[in-house]
């Protein structure tokens, strides 16, 4: 029987990998579809987040229960059910986008509500960085074989092909949700945002982590990844050379992660974040001056390292955190909705202004690199 350690990392590298699908083949397709107008992409993704959120908040309550895990499975089927009707669609697809992006953002809400909380419960605070590097290391690995996979078969064989691989990953997926046995729960009827509120303003450390995740549905995890996306496929004109692109700078990613396990300290937190600030900004300057194949390989080259290291940090602050004693015994699942609802939050505003962008200039796409 597999361990509940195992089923939790199988389950986040997978997930990652699938992500990593959807952040650049997806969105190559969806562009092709939508004659290379981001506006429907902008909308498709402000539907996904809002659905997020509404799904996130309404499910609350049954977090704190003992059958919570269904929602686990619930959220990875409809994960199914989402590739499998982009599979049948095809090329209707972007007609129908708005039910995917509905479907899309049932599935992230069902998984995110208790996922983090599995995960800071089945992980000790002194094993998460080495466990955090581990897991950075083994997708990075699979990022560098599975972009190569994608590519070389959307080049022969077109998306469709693409989906029928990840339709097996999610497959998967499923497996796993049914053999992980959610063994720490602290039961209660309901959640108390009134009284963790108040928790919240005496304590700088848990403003300071949601702080930092506002900032990442912003920079990292939001429209940027798009339009780095399309920056790149501009450069990048068929999908086997995006594959090898995306592969090597997996690599990269792969070796942050080994660092970050191996060799940072606590104390250098801080200072890596400031370092990765200042390098997503150059690396934003350099692109914005030129876009051509070697700006973008000296801007993904400083992208890989700073978003990697800034993702390791806030994963490792937000669950350590998490398992203080005045969160992990009563506000644990307060806790995580307050870091999904700062995460939308920045993840919209910065969706809304990628929508202002193809409202201003809507051939903002084909001029992107000019």
């Amino acid at each position: 029987m597999i361990s509940n350690y195992k089923t939790i990392t199988l389950l986040r590298v997978l997930k990652s990998v699938i992500d990593l699908f959807i952040d650049t083949f997806f969105v190559m397709y969806f562009l092709n579809l939508s004659n290379n107008n981001i506006i429907p992409l902008a909308v498709f993704y402000l539907i996904v987040y809002a659905t997020v959120y509404i799904t996130i908040f309404s499910v609350k309550n049954f977090c704190k229960r003992k059958k919570r895990v269904n929602l686990l499975r619930i959220g990875i089927i409809l994960n199914f059910v989402y590739f499998l009707i982009i599979f049948l669609l095809r090329e209707n697809m972007v007609h129908f986008s708005w039910l995917i992006a509905i479907i899309y953002g049932l599935e992230e809400g069902f998984y995110y509500s208790v996922y983090n909380n599995f995960e800071s419960s089945g992980i000790k605070n002194g094993e998460r960085k080495k466990y955090l590097g581990i897991i950075c290391v083994l997708k990075s690995i699979l990022s560098i074989i599975i972009p190569l996979i994608f590519g070389s078969v959307m080049s022969v064989q077109g998306f469709e092909k693409c989906l029928i691989i990840v339709l097996v990953l999610v497959a998967f997926q499923i497996i796993l949700s049914f053999i992980y046995k959610d063994e720490i729960v602290n039961e209660q009827k309901r959640t108390d945002f009134k009284s963790f509120v108040d928790l919240v303003g005496k304590n700088e450390k848990i403003k300071t982590v949601y702080k930092m995740y506002m900032f990442n549905g912003i920079i990292y995890s939001g429209a940027f990844r798009s339009i780095i996306a399309i920056y790149i496929i501009r450069v990048f004109t068929d999908s086997f050379s995006y594959g090898i692109f995306t592969s090597v700078f997996a690599a990269i990613t792969a070796i942050v992660g080994f660092y970050f396990a191996k060799l940072a300290k606590p104390k250098n937190y801080k200072k890596n974040l400031v370092i990765s600030c200042i390098l997503t900004a150059l690396g934003i300057l350099i692109i914005m001056f030129k876009c051509n194949f070697v700006t973008i390989i000296i801007f993904n080259l400083l992208q890989s390292y700073s978003k990697t290291i800034v993702e390791l940090i806030n994963s490792n602050a937000l669950s350590d955190i998490s398992n203080m004693d005045e969160i992990k015994n009563k506000y644990k699942v307060e806790y995580f909705v307050g870091m999904e609802s700062c995460l939308v939050v920045g993840r919209i505003t910065s969706y809304l202004l990628f929508l202002l962008m193809g409202i201003i200039n809507t051939n903002l796409f084909n001029n992107i690199i000019l």
